[in-house]
């Protein structure tokens, strides 16, 4: 062990006694087109001595000792290239470098643009000094994807979340995305999401992006907290060329036979005063129909004790929606005098959502409802950063300061319900009885036994909600690297660094309900300066409505109502007219049925919901780390990374409590709503050991052991304790809740060259303690019950479970009805992940004739899991006279696998190049995954497989001009999800959605 010690001291410490005598820079670039080349390894043969070039092409070796050298310049898909050169008077020697596509079979090779594109991204993935996957910027531009989600897809271990029909958030190695990190050149992108810590990445364009980086092992120079790994978003300076791009798209779409769609990107670049000052303006604004057509189904499971089923009601629904997004982005770069740079980057996304749900239920028997959703919805991102990468009295140095924020709002989210009785005489409406042979099916049988008869609709219910989701974080770290010599076989560099980031947050939502089939329309409506005066409906066609109950659906709709055929099987029927409830909204809100004023306004139109108000909350994060990792090369052959990481978190948190249970009919509408505050420290020590075996000059084998974290959700550790009466629920946040953490272990192997591009298999086991998860819906019983084997009170359930509701209230609303508990907890029981990943990149340049021009690209991902949850089961208890026993609700820990998490998924794309042609043509595959988990088993949520084909066309007309075709989904795959009773085995289906196939014809002008 003391022998052990003193290497690793000897690793962190001694080589900082070495100095560096000579540099060697430069840039390498492609001899034929003048590209700068990306992933570039340049290394001095007989030493240990190299370097890749960066995103620029830039490459830089230190700590040279005087002498002369051969320099060796390999890159995959290249000719290599020996220079010697002479490193004894310099203290820095600039040296370019063109290298040559080379020749096969006695032609000179000529670069496609795919090809060059996957070429980069070989290159980057090979020289790297971690596991890390590439999306190039010729990649992303050549033939884009519909956002940086989608691009990100097609890499090895990414599955796909999807929102609205398209790709929106990243799910790593079977984790979902609120286990990632996104950042953009190093710097977060806020968090979207209203709880947890996931990014939509559907809000960003990827016209400005100049490569994607997706790291699969972190190392200490990294942020922790990404078990699953790290995405980057890298941007480019500007160019030494001037770059003037513009790009230009239409639309049609499938769904909604409309054209009525663009997209429109502009680049802007060049340098000045001789070439220090780059200055890069980027702008995209886009208007996208993600219509969709979806159907739903209800179930009774209860039919002979539980023993067999049946469809109870099944929904159809139609959602018309136009997603706009825009965009852009200013980049400002300085070259310094120490061969540096100091870059200054902006970048801004924003996308709305603005979309009408038409639904409406099929029931075996009685009554229908008839529901519409008007909602609107924005996402804003900001991140700006001062960066330098500065060379300073031999210390290599890299600063930052920056700022991103997000902000997410809806500012309407408007809802009706309309109720058609079934008559008394069950003749006129509502349904009638479905006979029982199609109680299981097909669906479609059961629509002409609707009346649709709508003039016996009325209004039941309107819900108006709002919610606001804000984040900041400001960041600032300083990185500070040494290059050693030991002697020339042996070099490496020590890296020591710091780093703090601080970070505000608040959510608020709000929900009111109007209870129109309890109540008459109210006559009053309350001013904004709070005075009341007669409801005034004359002019619209609501007139003379005030005071009457059961106002007919008919005021919705246009005479004759539209309808439409879901998936031409199901009749939708009929579709509001989106202006009328509009209209009623604005001329009831603020609706009141007396002129008295009351707390909580309990006589308003439209009631405060309660019970949403406490789902609010503040917090402010704070992260201080720290890290010191040695890299050290032996030779060219092995590469040895070890360091140490430290997070120190300190946060504050500001929740809502509930000294009684909030009260109120059908929801809680009274009760006091207070503010608690608490405090959450915690310090991770992060180990990080890595190295890279070079064995030959075609192979390389990775290994990385390091620990990483993740931070729960943000309303997680809230001070949150709020009861209500009505449903007897209680919900609880965890201020203890510790932090995940994991040992993640990793081995790659690679293999590469000109004529097999690049093959690697991968694979990974992650053991994750302290995995934070929810006990949702747990009831605490009556009487005395089985908690993990052991008999237990119904009061000491809590106590035994860890709860601390102690410190809310004296008197814990225990009574002799059973309550439903929320709360947050860390898993006593490890959870597993592990997995393995294959990738193949390659292009057929060695085959004759027009087959060279093939480029090729597949992987694809298995991955496993397994967790703890909390959960409710039946045992039976030993009975004396009972042979089978006494059944007892219990309180288990059961096995299971993750969320999100697709077992199998694949990528494939075919590309050709010919003169001035590119064709793509992708598959993308992903298994089923545990949406959802019930607590008794009987309903899990599966998101069942998904498949789809996309094809790219693009034809260069001039040397200025492109045309794109782009064809999305042309399968017409549906979306779909299942319900999974774990007891029988029944797998169900829950859902499913049709988005359609859509076409994008496009222009390019580059000058």
């Amino acid at each position: 062990m003391t022998r052990l010690r003193i290497c690793l001291f000897a690793l962190l410490v001694v080589p900082t006694l070495v100095i560096a005598q000579t540099t060697l820079q430069g840039v390498v670039s492609d001899s034929a087109s003048g590209e700068k080349l990306v992933g570039v390894n340049v290394f001095l043969v007989g030493t240990s001595l190299g370097s890749a070039t960066d995103i620029e092409g830039r490459y830089r070796i230190a700590a040279i000792p005087p002498g002369v050298f051969t320099m060796r310049i390999s890159y995959v898909g290249f000719e290599a290239k020996d220079v010697e050169v002479n490193l004894t008077q310099s203290d820095v020697v600039e040296l370019n470098i063109q290298l040559s596509p080379g020749i096969i079979l006695g032609d000179e090779v000529v670069i496609t643009a795919q090809m060059r594109g996957q070429i980069a991204a070989i290159n980057q993935q090979i020289t790297s000094n971690t596991i890390v996957s590439v999306v190039s910027e010729e990649r992303i531009q050549e033939l884009p994807d519909a956002n940086a989600a989608a691009a990100i897809g097609r890499l090895s271990g990414v599955s796909l979340l999807r929102n609205g029909g398209e790709a929106s958030q990243v799910v790593m190695r079977g984790l979902s995305s609120k286990f990632s990190s996104i950042t953009i050149d190093g710097v977060r992108i806020s968090p979207t999401a209203a709880n947890d810590r996931g990014v939509d990445l559907s809000a960003i364009s990827q016209g400005s992006l100049a490569g994607i980086e997706l790291f699969k092992a972190l190392t200490p120079d990294k942020d922790a907290d990404a078990i699953a790994g790290s995405v980057n978003l890298v941007t480019r300076k500007a160019p030494s060329e001037r770059v003037l791009r513009f790009d230009g798209r239409g639309n049609y779409n499938g769904i909604d036979e409309s054209a009525n769609q663009y997209n429109f990107t502009g680049r802007y670049s060049e340098r000045f005063l001789a070439d220090l000052l780059g200055v890069q303006l980027i702008g995209n604004v886009e208007n996208t129909i993600r219509s969709n057509e979806s159907a739903n189904y209800n179930y009774d499971q209860s039919i002979n004790n539980f023993a067999d089923y049946r469809i109870s009601q099944f929904d159809v629904t139609y959602l018309n929606e136009i997603r706009k997004r825009g965009g852009g982005s200013l980049l400002l770069d300085f070259d310094t005098p120490d061969n540096g740079t100091i870059r200054f980057n902006n970048v801004f996304n924003q996308t709305s959502r603005n979309f009408i749900t038409h639904n409406r239920n099929y029931h075996a028997q009685g009554q229908v409802d008839y529901n519409y959703r008007d909602r609107e919805s924005d996402i804003h991102t900001f991140n700006s950063s001062l960066r330098g990468d500065n060379h300073l009295f031999g210390f290599d140095l890299t600063w930052n300061a920056a700022f991103s924020e997000s902000k997410v709002k809806t500012p309407l989210d408007y809802d009706m319900n309309f109720i058609e009785a079934s008559s008394t005489s069950g003749d006129s409406s509502g349904m009638r009885n479905v006979p029982a042979e199609y109680w299981k099916g097909p669906v479609e049988a059961w629509i002409p036994y609707a009346f649709n008869n709508f003039e016996y609709a009325v209004i039941n219910r309107a819900t108006d909600r709002t919610s606001r989701n804000y984040d900041k974080e400001k960041t600032a770290f300083l990185n500070i690297a040494r290059t050693y010599a030991l002697d020339e076989t042996i070099s490496g560099e020590v890296k020591i660094g710091g780093k703090y980031r601080a970070k505000s947050r608040s959510f608020s939502s709000t929900e009111a309900i109007a209870n129109y089939y309890l109540f008459p329309v109210p006559a009053y409506v309350r001013l904004e300066n709070g005075t009341y005066v007669n409801k005034d409906l004359s002019g619209t066609q609501f007139q003379g409505l005030e005071g009457r109950q059961g106002v007919s659906f008919n005021y919705f709709l246009n005479p004759p109502p539209p309808d439409r055929n879901i998936y031409d099987l199901y009749r939708l029927y009929p579709l509001v007219t989106r202006d009328h409830l509009r209209l009623w909204r604005k001329l009831n809100i603020n609706g009141f049925f007396t002129t008295n004023n009351e707390q909580y306004d309990t006589n308003a139109e439209y009631l405060n919901n309660r019970l949403v108000l406490t789902d609010g909350y503040r917090l402010t994060e704070s992260v201080l780390a720290g890290y010191v990792m040695n890299t050290l090369n032996v030779g060219t052959w092995f590469t040895f990374i070890a360091g140490v990481r430290v997070e120190q978190d300190d946060n504050d948190y500001a929740g809502a409590y509930t000294p009684l249970p909030l009260s109120g009919f059908i929801f809680a509408q009274t009760g006091d709503i207070l503010t608690k505050e608490a405090n959450h420290k915690e310090t991770t020590v992060l180990p990080n050991l890595q190295a890279i075996l070079k064995p030959t000059d075609f192979m390389n084998v990775r290994l990385a052991g390091y620990k990483a974290l993740a931070r729960p959700d943000f309303n997680h550790r809230l001070p949150k304790f709020v009861t209500r009466s009505v449903g007897n629920l209680i919900n609880l946040g965890n201020p203890d809740l510790k932090n995940a953490v994991a040992w993640n272990y990793e081995v790659q192997t690679q293999f590469y060259g000109n004529t097999i591009g690049l093959f690697s298999i991968a694979a990974f086991y992650k053991d994750i303690k302290n995995m934070y998860h929810t006990l949702n819906g747990i009831t605490l019983f009556s009487d005395s019950v089985r908690l993990y084997g052991e008999t237990v009170h119904r009061r000491d359930i809590v106590d035994k479970l860890g709860v601390d509701w102690r410190s809310y209230t004296n008197n814990f609303p225990f009574t002799d009805r059973e309550y439903t508990l929320t709360w947050r907890y860390n898993s006593t029981k490890p959870t597993r992940v592990w997995g393995f990943e294959v990738e193949h990149q390659t292009d057929l340049r060695w085959l004759p004739g027009l087959l060279k021009n093939i480029v090729l690209n597949y992987n694809f991902t298995v991955v496993r899991s397994e967790t703890w949850l909390t959960t409710e089961d039946t045992v039976r208890i030993p009975t004396p006279g009972r042979p089978t026993g006494t059944p007892r609700r219990t309180i288990v820990e059961r096995k299971q696998k993750l969320e999100d998490q697709p077992e199998f998924f694949a990528n494939a794309s075919l590309g050709y190049d010919y003169e001035g042609f590119s064709l793509r043509v992708s598959y993308f595959y992903q298994g089923e995954f545990n949406r959802s988990f019930s607590s008794d088993g009987r309903s899990d949520g599966i998101t069942q497989a998904y498949s789809r084909w996309d094809m790219t066309l693009k034809q260069q007309a001039t040397d200025y001009l492109s045309l794109i075709l782009s064809l999305n989904n042309i399968s017409n795959t549906q979306e779909g999800a299942m319900i999974a009773n774990r007891l029988t085995g029944w797998q169900l289906i829950d859902t499913n959605q049709k988005y359609g196939m859509t076409v994008d014809f496009g222009v390019r002008l580059e000058f």
